[in-house]
């Protein structure tokens, strides 16, 4: 996976002008070897990114018989961007709430599932496909679960749907 150091924050795109800290030769940025108040963007995060904006413009057209806008997108993404994070003391700063929540409730995440999860990725050598150690896959795919699990329980509760995996009570 890439890393690469934010030139324009409205399109995202590389700065080509960055100097690679481990190959002069290159414009990646390398973890550890940046300062961490740039900004940087990565072929993961927009690997996460792409599929779950289609889905949300699948939504558009379901509901509203066209695929999403562009700004429309932009606002999905601002508003749930925003709730992520709430401000620190100096206001310039934010802190990220990552904590997988459905509701009010904070549910544990399954370590045991993360250790399994590591240890199927190693057993089908799957790092070599994406240059990624096991861990750090396992870690991205749980990240990902939490990040996007309590979303969808949200959006199923709002519409009033059940989902195979949680079907709402019977109160009749």
């Amino acid at each position: 996976m890439g890393w690469w150091k934010i030139k324009d924050i409205e399109t995202g795109m590389v700065d080509w002008d960055h100097e690679c800290p481990t190959n002069h030769e290159l414009t990646n940025a390398v973890p550890g070897y940046e300062v961490t108040d740039s900004m940087y963007n990565g072929d993961g995060p927009a690997d996460l990114m792409g599929p779950m904006l289609k889905k949300i413009s699948n939504l558009y057209k379901v509901s509203w018989g066209r695929p999403a806008k562009k700004d429309e997108l932009i606002a999905v993404f601002n508003f749930c961007c925003n709730g992520m994070f709430r401000s620190n003391k100096d206001d310039q700063q934010s802190d990220i709430d990552v904590e997988n929540t459905v509701g009010d409730k904070v549910e544990p995440f399954n370590k045991q599932f993360k250790k399994e999860l590591e240890e199927l990725l190693n057993s089908h050598s799957i790092e070599n496909e994406c240059d990624m150690p096991d861990f750090l896959l396992a870690e991205m795919i749980v990240g990902f679960i939490r990040g996007v699990g309590g979303p969808i329980k949200k959006t199923l509760d709002w519409y009033g749907v059940d989902s195979v995996c949680h079907p709402k009570k019977d109160i009749s």
